[in-house]
């Protein structure tokens, strides 16, 4: 049977990542060290973001990033990609070779939606605590 406990780890990480990350916020003000975790593949190997691309935050709400060479532009929006896409695309490959069944992927996809809506339900709160923190200030 198809174990989905690998992608909830994953996505378990990705919250607690989330929230490492909204420890850095303070103000409302974006800053381009949000992104120094992001890596993209490029010439083979796993690069940080700041190598592959300049990033500035022109404005108080927003961040840009400029490709060194433009070409890679895909890779870098590839590589903010989501888990949930990586665990369906390996069900469907398993029912592919009939190593599961059509019954079998529906009950993943299932699965699926349920760690999707639980785990956004944790980034919407510690969102909401972090926008009440802003907030205080």
């Amino acid at each position: 049977m198809y174990d989905t406990d690998v992608y909830e780890l994953k996505m378990a990480g990705a919250v607690d990542h989330l929230e490492d990350e909204l420890k850095k916020v303070r103000t409302g003000r974006a800053h381009p060290g949000m992104l120094d975790s992001i890596k993209v593949e490029m010439y083979g190997t796993e690069m940080p973001l700041n190598q592959v691309a300049n990033v500035t935050a022109p404005e108080a709400q927003l961040l840009q990033i400029t490709p060194f060479d433009p070409t890679s532009l895909q890779k870098i929006a590839a590589a903010i990609r989501s888990i949930r896409q990586d665990g369906l695309k390996e069900a469907k490959r398993m029912k592919d070779e009939k190593k599961m069944s059509e019954d079998d992927l529906k009950v993943i996809e299932k699965e699926f939606e349920h760690l999707m809506s639980e785990y956004q339900g944790k980034i919407e709160h510690f969102l909401k605590v972090k926008e009440e923190d802003i907030l205080k200030i």
